[in-house]
Order: C-alpha cells, then structure tokens, then sequence
C-alpha cells in the first residue's frame, strides 16, 4: 500500500506541476498576443508617420505651383502639330513672342560701377 500512496502522491505533484506550467503557457500566450498587437499598431503608426513625411517632403521641396505655359500642353501633340497645315503661323507666331519677351526682361548680374570712382590699373609679369 505504500508504493500505491507513493504513487498517488507522485501523481498529484505531476498534475500539479501541470498546472503551473499551462498556467505559464497561458500567461506567455497572453503576454504574445498583447506584444503582437502592440507591433501591429506601431507598424500602423509608422506607415501614417512616413506617409506624413513624404509628404510633408513634397510640399517643402516640390515646386510651389504648377502653373504650365499653354506651349507645354502641344509638346503632347506633336503628331498633330506635324499634320497640321497652320504649323508654320504657329512657329512665327512663338518666334514673335520670343522676341518680344527679350525687351521685358531685366538685365542680370551686378550693376557696374560708378565711372566716378578711381581705378588703378596693376599689371604682373610672370617670369618663367
């Protein structure tokens, strides 16, 4: 009878043992699902975060408006253009406007100087 004792004993410490490692198992399994979905809401999170900085990327570095010559919209059109028989009115007419808008423009680069002021001429002479 007590080797059958012994054996109940050895068995209650096994189911007991059992136990406590479903219960780990379980706690482990929950602690699992909540960290997946915590990486779930973050890898959401991130993606809106980019897609702010992609944006926020164009806006700051693309042009500020889009305004298009109405010429650019016949670069698409070539094949019409080729067949079509006013072609030669609508390339004296972009060679008149080009003309035109040299006078319209500013000069560039810096004003000269005063002719009032003094200059010095210095002239090196390199020797070899």
């Amino acid at each position: 009878m007590s080797s059958t004792s012994k054996k109940l004993t050895e068995i209650e410490q096994l189911r007991a043992q059992l136990a406590a490692k479903e219960a780990e198992l379980q706690s482990q399994s929950e602690r699992l699902q909540s960290q997946s979905e915590r990486l779930q809401s973050q890898s959401a999170r991130i993606t809106i975060l980019e897609e702010v900085v992609r944006h926020l990327k164009l806006k700051r570095f693309a042009p500020s408006s889009e305004k298009t010559s109405a010429d650019q919209f016949l670069l698409f059109d070539e094949s019409e253009l080729c067949t079509d028989p006013d072609l030669t009115a609508f390339e004296n007419e972009q060679a008149n406007k080009s003309t035109q808008g040299d006078n319209d423009t500013k000069p560039r680069g810096r004003k000269p100087l005063s002719k009032d002021l003094p200059r010095e001429q210095i002239f090196l002479v390199v020797v070899k």
